[in-house]
């Protein structure tokens, strides 16, 4: 249901007037069902429902830490997070579909995307460079699936590269040669492979005099021209 203050596309506000009134309809709602729950531990639920319609829900959390690089949603009752030391599942999980779609849905507003049954397959970048998939529950058996994936592109060269052995000196002189003889160059990797780092490192080897051109549907490549 509707509650407090709503942007036009429907989204709940994230402000203390529209929290106050989720809040006290998720008290209203579970002292409704609470015969029906009396044998199960409410405690938590009040906060979990005011972040799930004002906020970011159980991923908000890591949204906001540094050291996770990639949050993945494999439908409401599975997040895995990606940090320095490997990936884990993580305790939380979304009270639903509709949850976990409503928060994708603030995430892709940020960035003007729209995300629902018109639109199941959205794609975004954040203001901060963090990238956002998502896979609508009415396209997918399991969905909603979102991957959040915190920019870690940095600007480098290919003797950056070289000097880290990424690369060794002959193939940083091959790759040069063959951008500055215009040749087509096919970059691949999975996620987090650092594609977009060489592929910056590729383009910082044309000339400030050159007209640079770049198709993205996300906008992700740093170029140092």
């Amino acid at each position: 249901q509707a509650i407090g203050q709503q942007a036009p596309d429907g989204i709940p506000a994230d402000d203390e007037t529209t929290r106050q009134k989720a809040e006290a309809a998720a008290k209203r709602t579970l002292d409704a069902v609470a015969k029906k729950t009396q044998a199960t531990s409410t405690d938590g639920w009040v906060k979990q429902i005011v972040e799930e319609v004002c906020g970011m829900g159980p991923i908000g959390k890591y949204v906001d830490d540094a050291t996770v690089s990639e949050i993945f949603v494999n439908g409401p009752r599975q997040i895995l997070v990606k940090t320095r030391g490997g990936l884990s599942a993580a305790p939380q999980f979304f009270s639903s579909e509709d949850a976990a779609c409503l928060v994708v849905r603030r995430v892709m507003a940020q960035a003007g995307v729209p995300f629902d049954e018109d639109h199941p397959v959205a794609e975004a970048r954040m203001s901060d460079g963090t990238r956002v998939n998502a896979v609508h529950h009415s396209v997918a058996v399991n969905g909603p699936l979102v991957t959040i994936t915190r920019s870690s592109m940095r600007e480098a060269r290919l003797e950056d590269l070289a000097s880290q052995g990424v690369l060794n000196d002959a193939m940083a002189e091959f790759l040069t040669t063959c951008v500055r003889t215009r040749r087509n160059i096919l970059v691949c990797g999975g996620s987090g492979a650092g594609v977009g780092t060489m592929v910056g490192a590729l383009g910082s080897v044309m000339g400030t005099g050159e007209r640079i051109v770049t198709v993205q549907q996300v906008a992700r490549m740093k170029l140092p021209q």
